[in-house]
Order: structure tokens, then sequence, then C-alpha cells
């Protein structure tokens, strides 16, 4: 029992002495240890701030660079007005100074200072280049502008022409075109060129206006002189049939084609349309006294021919519906035909204008040939509802239109349709469909002569 107690003792005592004896020691490694990792920490900030600088040729080739980038930004720049860009590359030589000024200090620095300079010289230039393009923008349209609204009031002096809305729509063009050049004196360039623009946009609907009036006063013109000698020539036949009806006709007549020239002559276009349009339709009435001799009088064919030119046009939509493009491409092609007869009647050499004539009346036959084809009331009847539908939309979309003729059109539009609707109960459905088509086309014509005014 003794050796086992005392082993543990002589066990733990000779620990004791070894640990002693090596704590100094001990010390001495760990306070070497320590200061060679605070050698090692110091060392690598040293090579962590020695690869942070720049190198120096680095460093002067970013500022001779920059100085290349200004000089040539100074030269775009100086060509322009803009006052931003000038200010921009001041900025950019002040920040090129500061980064001289510091290449001697600190090469970052120095390298920070050149790159945001270089950077503001870029901008100048790109700045400078965009003011100088709307610049040049703006002086095109300036000049276009200008030339299309002389173009616009020698054209209305040269064919003796007043609209009230073109004159309005060029007072307001070059009122824009004003304020446009006060905002370029500003160096507001976006503004300036949408005022020009607006104002290139105002001379245009102006061009356009004026084209039509231009066009529809052409055509009441060139129909009046010809209605002027068909009247001419009834009225030698009058006088030789003694026909008292048809002298009051021609007597009628007279008075339309002098109340149309009258509204011409006070530059009421739209109301010289439709004064020639009952014109024509009493000039018809008058051609109707004399049915014998339509076949042979080729001046009366030519009446009769608008006629039924007239007629097929109300029975083909206006619109883009496939099954009409035919149809219409052959009215097309007859009215050029009856304006040829016209021009050759007005030479006098009626053989040629007899034969234009004929060939019109037989393409308007086939523009409406297809008008006999097999069709249910139920087809019918939905186009007597779109044609009714119509109406309504166009009666309230024109509502406070005061143009010469409207009322007209509607009263006619809706008596069309009246006679439609008998038609379809009485179970003809040709002359209904027709009816139908008729009263739709009339009220696109409303709609069309409001919407221009």
């Amino acid at each position: 029992m003794g050796w086992h107690t005392n082993c543990p003792i002589w066990v733990t005592e000779t620990p004791k002495k070894e640990t002693d004896h090596m704590r100094p020691r001990k010390r001495k490694t760990l306070i070497i240890f320590a200061i060679a990792a605070l050698l090692v920490l110091y060392s690598g900030m040293l090579d962590a701030q020695t690869m942070d600088e720049p190198a120096p040729e680095k460093v002067r080739e970013a500022l001779q660079t920059t100085r290349e980038v200004i000089e040539r930004a100074r030269s775009i720049v100086m060509e322009s007005t803009s006052q931003k860009a000038r200010l921009m590359l001041d900025q950019a030589a002040s920040m090129q100074m500061m980064a001289e000024g510091k290449v001697h200090d600190s090469l970052r620095q120095s390298l920070r200072l050149t790159l945001e300079a270089r950077q503001l010289a870029y901008q100048a230039i790109a700045l400078a280049r965009q003011e100088m393009k709307a610049e040049r923008t703006i002086t095109r349209t300036f000049e276009e502008t200008n030339e299309r609204i002389a173009k616009v009031r020698n054209e209305m002096i040269e064919h003796d022409i007043r609209g009230g809305r073109a004159v309005r729509l060029l007072d307001e063009a070059r009122n824009m075109l004003e304020k446009s050049r006060l905002n370029v004196q500003q160096h507001r360039y976006k503004l300036a060129l949408k005022l020009a623009e607006s104002a290139r946009s105002s001379v245009l609907q102006a061009e356009q206006y004026i084209k039509r009036i231009r066009t529809m006063k052409g055509m009441v013109e060139r129909k009046l002189a010809l209605l002027e000698k068909l009247r001419d020539r009834a009225a030698e036949r009058i006088n030789v049939m003694e026909n008292e009806r048809a002298r009051m006709q021609l007597e009628l007549v007279g008075q339309q084609i002098d109340r149309t020239r009258q509204l011409l002559g006070e530059h009421r276009y739209m109301a010289a349309k439709i004064s020639l349009e009952n014109c024509e339709k009493t000039s018809r009435n008058l051609i109707r006294q004399f049915p014998s001799q339509n076949l042979s009088n080729p001046g009366l064919m030519l009446e009769e021919s608008y006629r039924l030119l007239e007629r097929a046009k109300e029975m083909i939509s206006p619109q883009n519906d496939a099954g009409d493009v035919e149809s219409r491409g052959f009215i097309d092609e007859a009215k050029r035909l009856l304006t040829r007869a016209g021009d050759e009647l007005a030479e006098n050499r009626d053989e040629s204008a007899l034969r234009l004539i004929n060939e019109a009346r037989n393409l308007l036959r086939l523009a409406t040939i297809d008008e006999r084809k097999a069709m249910t009331k139920e087809e019918v009847r939905s186009e007597i509802q779109r044609a009714e539908a119509l109406g309504e939309d166009v009666i309230g979309a024109v509502e406070g239109c005061d143009a010469p003729g409207v009322q007209m059109l509607l009263d006619r539009a809706a008596a069309r349709l009246g006679k439609a609707r008998q038609f379809l109960d009485e179970g003809e459905l040709p002359n209904a469909r027709a009816e139908a088509r008729i009263a739709r086309n009339l009220y696109q014509r409303v709609r069309e002569i409001c919407g221009s005014l």
C-alpha cells in the first residue's frame, strides 16, 4: 500500500520542477514571435501603400491625354454658342490645373483629378455638338416654314382664294416662329425646336386647306362653264318647242348659276359647291323635258351620265370594303372619262365626246351590277340598321355644325332610310339595300363637311 501512495507524489513533483525551469525561455519565445508578426504586418501595409500609389509614368501620360482632350474640346465649344458647354470646359481646365499642381505631392490625387477633368471635357464636347445640331435643325425648320408660308400666300393671291382658317393657321405659325427665335437666343433649344416644328405643322395644315379649297373652286368653275353652255343649247330647243314649263326650269337654272357665281365671288366655297349641286339637279330636271333628244345630244347625255355617276357613287361605300374596291375603280375611271368628254364638248368635238360618254356609262353599269346579286332579308335589314346607327353617331358628332347644306343632307339621309324600310317590308331587297347605302354615304358626307371646317 505504501508503494501505491508514494508513486503519485513522485510523478507530480517532477513536472513542477521542469515547468519552473522552462518558464523564462517560453516568455522569450513568445516575445520573439510577436515582434516577427508585427514586422510582417507592417511590411504588408507598406507593400499595400506602395501598390495603391500609381506609377509616375502613368500619371504623366494621363495628364498629357487630358490636355489634348481639353484643347480639342476648346475648338469645338468655341464654335458653338453653348454657355453651359463653356462653363463645363472652364471647370475642366481648372481641375486639370489642380491635377498638374498635385503631381509632386500625391500621384494618386493628381490622377483622379485629371481623369475627372477629362470626363468634364468630353461632356462639354457632347453638349456643344448637341446644341449645334439643334441650332442647325431649328434653322432648317425656320427656312422651310417661311418658304411654305410665302408659297401659301402666293397661291392664295394667284388663285384669288380667301380662307379664314388658312390665315389663322399662318398667323399662328408666324407667332410660334417668333417665340422659337426668342428661345434660341436664350439657349432653350428644346423648347425652341418644339415651337418651330409646331409652326411647320400649322403651315402644312394651311397648305392642305388651301389645296382643298383650290380643288373645290376649280371643280365648281369648270362645271359652271359647262352648265352655262348646256343652258344656252337648251334655250335654243325650248324656243323652238315653246315649252313653258321647260322655260321656267331654264330660268331657274340661270338664277342658280348666277347665285353660284356670286358665292364664288364672296369666297364662300362650300356654299358655292352646294349651290352648284342644286343647279345640277335643276338642269337634270330640265333635261328630262327632252327625253327624245338624249341619244343625239352629247351635252344632254353628259348631264344624264353625271347623274348616273352620282347615283353610282352614292351606292358604293367610301370605306375600304373589299367588295367595293373594284366598283370604286370603275367609278373613278368613269369620272375621268366624263371629264374628258366635257373638255371635248367644250371644243365642239361632239363625236369624241359621245365615244367617251358611252365608255363611261358602260363602266358605271359594271360598277353597280353587283346590286342584282341574291341577298337575304336579314342581310338587308342588318345593313339598314348599320346605316341608322351611323346616322345617330353623325347627328351627335356634328351638333352645332352650321355648314350650308348639312341639314339638307341629313334630311335626305333620313328620307332614304325611310324608303329602305318601306322597300324591305315590300320585299324589294335590291332597292332597300341601295337606299340604305345611299343614306350611309350621305351621313359620311355630312361628317366630312363638318370635319373640314
